[in-house]
């Protein structure tokens, strides 16, 4: 009987035991999704992100309007392949092809878009100091100032009347690819010089320093808006021919490729 008693009592011993070392138990084994901190101390698990969230929805991106070339500059240079753009001053009669000689920079100042001898000649640029797309710092076209009107007979009257730069602001060029359009920012009478010969504006001072001098100018008839005036890097388009009263001066509408 007494062997009894001393069965039980361990019995109930070893029950204790176990029960002490099972309340004990998380903390001497922490559970495997507890993450340890940098400084030694347990801390609660962190979840992993939920794998089934949305994708993001991309936004579809605008497409871009296919480029129309105008029918006319299609029309002039399959007639004439010195044809290479269209210009074009909304608000005005001024909408004439723009060509180009690559062998005789005065051919169309007497000659019309098909050859033909005309004394109002062409709206041209000079093959010796202007390429064909518009991407030299300077892009000067030349045009004669007819009594009729005709070609740029009107550029001064549109240009020189009080608010003339902001009624004809813009200037289009059409190419075979693309369409440009300018901001006129001067219109001013100015000397005979050849502006392509005497003046690189590859050269960032010098072109620099010439706009400074244009939209300084304050003569008779000019136009200027100053807070235009092109910096390095500019794409310049100027509109050249002779001044009205004053055959030792031309007339210059300028605009910066928007």
């Amino acid at each position: 009987m007494k062997k009894l008693y001393i069965y039980c009592g361990a019995m109930l011993l070893l029950i204790a035991a176990c029960l002490v070392f099972l309340a004990v138990q998380p903390r001497l084994f922490p559970l495997e999704s507890s993450q340890s901190s940098d400084d030694g101390y347990i801390s609660e698990a962190i979840p992993d992100e939920p794998t089934d969230t949305l994708a993001p929805i991309n936004e579809p991106e605008e497409s871009e309007v296919p480029y129309d070339c105008p029918e006319k500059l299609t029309e002039a240079r399959n007639n004439n392949e010195d044809v290479y753009a269209w210009l074009s001053i909304p608000g005005t009669n001024i909408d004439y092809p723009v060509l180009q000689s690559p062998d005789n920079d005065s051919y169309y100042l007497r000659r019309d878009e098909s050859g033909n001898y005309l004394t109002a000649g062409s709206i041209m640029s000079e093959h010796t100091y202007n390429g064909t797309d518009f991407e030299d710092p300077v892009t000067i076209l030349y045009g004669h100032c007819m009594k009729s009107g005709a070609m740029f007979g009107k550029l001064q009257t549109y240009y020189s009347s009080e608010n003339g730069l902001e009624t004809y602001k813009t200037i289009e060029i059409y190419l075979p690819d693309k369409k440009l359009q300018y901001e006129v920012f001067a219109a001013v009478p100015y000397d005979m010089r050849h502006i392509l010969y005497n003046y690189d504006f590859t050269n960032s001072r010098i072109f620099s320093s010439f706009f400074k001098s244009i939209v300084s100018i304050r003569s008779f008839g000019s136009n200027v808006n100053a807070d235009e005036k092109p910096k390095s890097g500019d794409k310049v388009l100027i509109l050249s021919t002779c001044l009205k009263g004053d055959s030792t001066k031309r007339y210059l509408v300028m605009a910066k490729l928007k």
